[in-house]
This record gives C-alpha cells, structure tokens and sequence, in this order.
C-alpha cells in the first residue's frame, strides 16, 4: 500500500468518523426534542395533521431508529472496515 493511498484512507475515515458524531448529535437532538418538547410538538401536529397523540409519537421514535440505522450503516461500519484494513497494513 503506496503513502498516498494511507493518506487517502485517513482523510476518508476521519470524514467518516465525523459523520458518525454528526449523526448521533442529530439522534440525541431528536430525542431531546421528542423528550422535552412532547406535548407542544404533539399539539402542533396534532392541530396541522388531525392526528391523535399516539401517532406522531410512533413518527418520532420511527425516525429516530431509521436516522440510528443508517449512521451505523453508511458512517460506522464504514469506518471499522477503513481503519481495520489501515491497521492490517500497519502490522505488516
């Protein structure tokens, strides 16, 4: 593995690292919203939608596992198998 394609799989795992942060600050952002701001939120909702209180709690706690699936799909796995294969070369 040539220096230059190390570098590039550094730069690429710590934009991938990063993401992997991003995403979960926007998960716990959204779980402080859902959390703390439940009933305004439900209320808003509730008045714009016609919805009752159950369903923009299951929109929620919905979109929160999907934003939590895909992080760990296209950031954190990402991520091990760049710095696993980094730390392979690395013992050679």
């Amino acid at each position: 593995m040539t220096d230059q394609l190390k570098e590039v799989l550094n730069a690429v795992g710590s934009f991938l690292f990063y993401c992997w942060l991003y995403g979960f600050v926007l998960l716990l952002i959204g779980f402080g919203v859902t959390q703390l701001m439940a009933q305004p939120v439900y209320k808003l909702h509730g008045a714009m939608f016609g919805m009752s209180s159950h369903e923009p709690e299951r929109f929620f706690y919905s979109w929160l596992g999907l934003i939590k699936l895909n992080v760990l799909t296209f950031f954190f796995i990402p991520w091990l198998a760049v710095k696993s294969l980094l730390r392979a070369q690395k013992t050679k």
